[in-house]
């Protein structure tokens, strides 16, 4: 399989994923079975140190941050970061775009303070590319203002007593211990 036959199966493969996961209840297995598959041919098609490949990562990592499995979620932001950064630049818009999405995922298991980190990563690529007046950088500069929030939020309920659920902090540090290169 070669040409635009290629192209054609990829295109096929991503439209079919993309379709399954908004319409079925994806398993773990299904999911990495799918993805694997399409990331195998686009590497295949483009070679694996090609923009599109660190795209497609970010996008597998929100499908299994969707179902909640958050370790391989950072493995395939970490991988797109990685990719974006030597390949496109440390201050290139796909860079900034995984440093968002890291920060969202950050987010998403209570880890406020590195969320905060990464979406400053994100906005300062943002103004030094696209100003500050650019739409998507006044939304970085909102994110940032909700993390801040959820972070004091956080703080407060600590010092009411009230804490966070055990387990959903417990396995962000275990995430955390796994890719220390994300703090």
């Amino acid at each position: 399989m070669n040409g635009a036959w290629i192209w054609t199966t990829l295109t096929l493969l991503t439209v079919m994923a993309i379709w399954l996961f908004s319409t079925t209840d994806l398993t773990k297995q299904n999911l990495h079975y799918g993805t694997s598959q399409a990331l195998l041919l686009l590497s295949l098609s483009s070679g694996p140190d090609h923009h599109d490949v660190a795209a497609t990562f970010i996008n597998v990592a929100m499908m299994y941050q969707d179902i909640g499995n958050m370790n391989t979620a950072l493995h395939y932001l970490q991988e797109a970061l990685k990719k974006s950064g030597r390949l496109l630049g440390e201050e290139h818009i796909q860079t900034a775009v995984c440093y968002h999405a890291l920060a969202i995922a950050f987010n998403c298991m209570g880890a406020f303070k590195l969320s905060q980190q990464h979406e400053k990563k994100t906005y300062y690529i943002l103004v030094k590319q696209l100003g500050e007046e650019d739409s998507r950088t006044r939304d970085s500069q909102n994110w940032m203002k909700t993390f801040k929030m959820r972070e004091l939020q956080m703080n407060a309920q600590k010092q009411k007593g009230q804490t966070l659920n055990a387990a959903f902090a417990q396995k962000a540090i275990y995430v955390l211990k796994a890719h220390p290169d994300l703090i």
